[in-house]
C-alpha cells in the first residue's frame, strides 16, 4: 500500500511539522526524506531548496530533543545533516510503526506503510447472543437495556450493568405455560456476559462458551448444560441440588462459588473451588454411569484428561482471572497461553519452529490490545511474533 503526495504538498506537511500540527506518521515521513537528503536518486529538490530546507527542520529537531543545547549550524551543514536525523528517524519508526523503506520519484513521494495490525486489534467485550425456547434469537450486545423477551409468565431483561435477569411476573402458569422452555445464551470469540438465572444464581461466561438453562427450575433439581468456560455464583438451595453438565463431568453443589473451564481443544477439563463445596463426577465412556467422584475444598482444582481425574491445590484467584478482567499466565505453555489470546482477540495462531511448549509467566489486563498482551511474550527475547491481518504467527 502507497500514500502518494504531491512535492507542494510535502511541503506543506513540512510546516506543518514545524509549527508542532503534523500527525506521527507526518512527522516519520518528514524525518525519513531528511535522513535521505544528498542522496541524487531521492531527491526532488534543488540543493539550494534542500540547504533552507535541512536548517530550518535541524533547528527544530534541536529544539525538541536537546532544549537550551543548541548544535551548532555550520557544523551541521558540513557534516551533511545525515548522523541527527537518521538516528532521530530510526528512533521514531522503530517506536511508532516498525522500520519502512521510502521511495521518491519526480514530484511524487511515495511511502509503503507498515500497518500494524496488532495495535488495531482490541480486546473482546460483552457480546452474547440468546437463544430462546422457540429458536429466536436476539443480539445481547446490540440489544437496548431494558426488556428483551416475555416467555412463559416471565419478563426477561437486561440491566443497566449489561446483564441478563429473569424476573417472575405470573405465578399461576396454566399447564400449557408451565412447560419447561430452555434458553441457551452463547458468546463468541472475542465475547463475553453475565446471566442472572431464574434461581438467583449468577453465571460468567468467558469467550467461546455457551450455557443451556430451563427459563425456570423444576421442584427437584437444577440442571444446566456448559460449553467452554463458566464461573458460577450458585444461589444455595438446600433442597434443589445444582447440577452443571459438561461433555466429560457433572459437577454437583447446593451453594457455591466455583469455575469449570472445559474447552474441547484444551484436552482437560478443570474444575476450581473457591467457596463451599462441590462434587466432581467424571463420566465413563457410556456418559451416563460415574467413575471417581472428586470432592473438593476450597483452593483445589480437579484436572479431568480422559479417565484420569487428579486433585491439587491451585491458586483459585488465578484460575478466575479471566472472571477479574486479566491474564495471569504462570509458567504456563506458550501454546495455552495462545489458545487463551486467540479466544479472547478473535485470532487465528500458526507455530514455525518448537516453540509450542516453551513456558511463560506474567499478567496483564485483558482491556488492553493485542499488541499489549504479546509484549509478555516478545519482552523474553525467546520469541518473535508477526501479525497479519488476524491471523498471528509465533516463531523463534
Amino acid at each position: 500500500m502507497y500514500i502518494t503526495m504531491e512535492k507542494e504538498h510535502f511541503l506543506s506537511l513540512v510546516e506543518r511539522y514545524l509549527d508542532n500540527t503534523a500527525t506521527p506518521d507526518e512527522k516519520i515521513l518528514v524525518e525519513a526524506y531528511c535522513d535521505r537528503m544528498g542522496e541524487k536518486k531521492y531527491s526532488v529538490f534543488s540543493p539550494e531548496q534542500e540547504e533552507t530546507l535541512k536548517t530550518r527542520l535541524l533547528f527544530k529537531i534541536e529544539e525538541d530533543l536537546w532544549g537550551d543545547q543548541k548544535l551548532d549550524t555550520n557544523k551541521a551543514r558540513r557534516s551533511r545533516f545525515v548522523l541527527p536525523f537518521r538516528w532521530l528517524a530510526a528512533a521514531v519508526i522503530l517506536i511508532i510503526v516498525g522500520t519502512a523503506l521510502f521511495l521518491i520519484k519526480p514530484n511524487k513521494l511515495q511511502t509503503p506503510v507498515q500497518i500494524d495490525y496488532a495495535s488495531r486489534i482490541l480486546a473482546g467485550g460483552d457480546r452474547a447472543i440468546l437463544i430462546l425456547g422457540d429458536g429466536s434469537k436476539i443480539d445481547l450486545g446490540k440489544a437496548d437495556k431494558g426488556h428483551i423477551a416475555d416467555q412463559r409468565g416471565q419478563e426477561i431483561k437486561k440491566t443497566a450493568e449489561g446483564r441478563l435477569v429473569y424476573d417472575l411476573v405470573a405465578s399461576d402458569l396454566s399447564a400449557e405455560s408451565s412447560k419447561v422452555t430452555f434458553n441457551t445464551v452463547i458468546t463468541p470469540n472475542g465475547g463475553k456476559f453475565q446471566v442472572v438465572l431464574s434461581d438467583g444464581t449468577k453465571v460468567w461466561l468467558n469467550s467461546a462458551s455457551s450455557v443451556r438453562y430451563p427459563s425456570t427450575f423444576s421442584k427437584d433439581n437444577r440442571v444446566i448444560e456448559l460449553e467452554g468456560e463458566g464461573y458460577f455464583e450458585v444461589a444455595h438451595d438446600s433442597s434443589r441440588p445444582f447440577i452443571v453438565k459438561t461433555g466429560k463431568q457433572h459437577v454437583e453443589v447446593f451453594g457455591t462459588h466455583f469455575n469449570i473451564s472445559a474447552y474441547d481443544d484444551d484436552g482437560m477439563t478443570r474444575t476450581t473451588l473457591l467457596e463451599g463445596s462441590v462434587a466432581v463426577r467424571p463420566l465413563v465412556s457410556s456418559g451416563s454411569k460415574y467413575s471417581r467422584i472428586a470432592r473438593l475444598v476450597p483452593g483445589q482444582q480437579s484436572q479431568l484428561k480422559g479417565t484420569e481425574l487428579l486433585v491439587n491445590n491451585v491458586d483459585a484467584e488465578a484460575a478466575i482471572d479471566w472472571k477479574n478482567g486479566k491474564f495471569i499466565f504462570r509458567n504456563e505453555s506458550l501454546k495455552s497461553i495462545m489458545r487463551k489470546l486467540s479466544r479472547w482477540y478473535d485470532i487465528e495462531v500458526d507455530y514455525k519452529g518448537n516453540v509450542e511448549n516453551l513456558p511463560f509467566g506474567g499478567r496483564i489486563s485483558r482491556s488492553k490490545n493485542l499488541k499489549e498482551a504479546l509484549r509478555i511474550l516478545t519482552l523474553t527475547g525467546d520469541v518473535n511474533v508477526k501479525v497479519e491481518g488476524r491471523r498471528v504467527t509465533i516463531m523463534p
